[in-house]
């Protein structure tokens, strides 16, 4: 029968066999590159080394042939799966690569990147962070680490589940294309540093990771709905993320830091969930299109139904692509009236 195993995970049994097929690979073409390059009076050293050479294709050669062949293979789409034969009397098998889901990419990164994220911003950075993007505000992400800014950009596809961030998503932008900083949309990017000369328009967002600080855009920012509930909810999931050193890996988690990130996505992912588990209420069927029936949302109805204070919130959540998209998913074909 066939391995299985998650295309994304280094975890699993198939990596130290395609490491060592790759790391005998790469021994063979060392050993060629040496036999090129020895000099013509070497002619003994360049014979005993061309014999090395020989014996060395002969017992590798099937492996590098097997990592053409492996390389030729166009990886699965989400969800899907490919089966590779290995054509080896050592290691006669056939593994099965599963690429993952969007929700299950989303779980499989978030224990690290969440890690990531409450090593380095605080809850009440990290709650204001999450209005900016269910806002589709212009964000950028500032910090001089590499590994960090990947890690905390990343941290946002988990951290907004079951919404998903429709717009540009760049988590590392080059310093020398600082322009894309001026387009007209919704975007997310990471960037290692700003230029000294470039003037950033008041419609940015700046998240300085390093620093554990937000300049927030000049356009006013709704408060976010019962945050004052959500917030210590998650407080002390919180801390056992915040406990690892900053010098420490970023990918090294503890089983305590994985269920805590666990629980904490089920958390906000139950407080998001609630924004839109009365949208059937709030909702009819148009029956004149005789292909599809499509639903449409009467904004102001649902908007009317909520709390005076979390209005002004909703009413522009609502306009945003991520909003759209999710009562698509839940009514169909989804269109907003008023």
């Amino acid at each position: 029968g066939a391995d299985h195993y998650d295309l994304v995970s280094p975890k699993h049994p198939e990596w130290p066999v395609l490491f060592h097929i790759l790391e005998q690979s790469v021994a063979s073409v060392v050993v060629k590159r040496a036999c090129d390059t020895f000099s013509p009076s070497s002619r003994l050293l360049r014979h005993q080394a061309s014999g090395a050479f020989d014996q060395l294709n002969s017992i590798y050669g099937p492996l590098i042939g097997l990592l053409d062949r492996y390389h030729s293979v166009v990886a699965p789409l989400p969800d899907q799966s490919l089966h590779f034969d290995i054509h080896s009397a050592s290691i006669p098998r056939t593994i099965e690569f599963r690429c993952p889901s969007e929700d299950a990419e989303a779980v499989l990164m978030s224990n690290w990147t969440l890690a990531a994220l409450f090593r380095y911003i605080s809850l009440k950075n990290i709650l204001l962070i999450l209005n900016l993007v269910l806002s589709e505000r212009q964000i950028v992400f500032v910090s001089s680490h590499i590994g960090v800014l990947s890690g905390v950009v990343l941290s946002i596809i988990p951290l907004i589940r079951p919404f998903v961030w429709q717009c540009l998503f760049v988590p590392l932008l080059p310093s020398s294309m600082y322009g894309f900083l001026e387009a007209p949309v919704p975007f997310i990017v990471g960037m290692m540093s700003i230029p000294t000369h470039f003037h950033p328009s008041d419609d940015l967002a700046f998240v300085f990771v390093d620093e554990d600080r937000i300049k927030l855009p000049k356009q006013p920012l709704h408060s976010l709905p019962n945050a004052n509930i959500l917030a210590p909810e998650l407080k002390q999931l919180a801390k056992v993320l915040q406990t690892v050193s900053t010098s420490s890996p970023l990918h090294l988690t503890t089983p305590a830091q994985d269920s805590a990130a666990s629980n904490l996505i089920s958390k906000i992912g139950t407080y998001l969930t609630a924004m839109t588990d009365n949208l059937k209420v709030y909702s009819i069927t148009d029956i004149n299109n005789k292909h599809k029936h499509a639903a449409l949302i009467l904004k102001d109805a649902f908007i009317g139904s909520l709390p005076a204070t979390h209005r002004p919130f909703f009413s522009a959540f609502m306009d945003t692509q991520m909003f759209a998209v999710r009562a698509d998913e839940i009514l169909g074909s989804a269109k907003i009236i008023q």
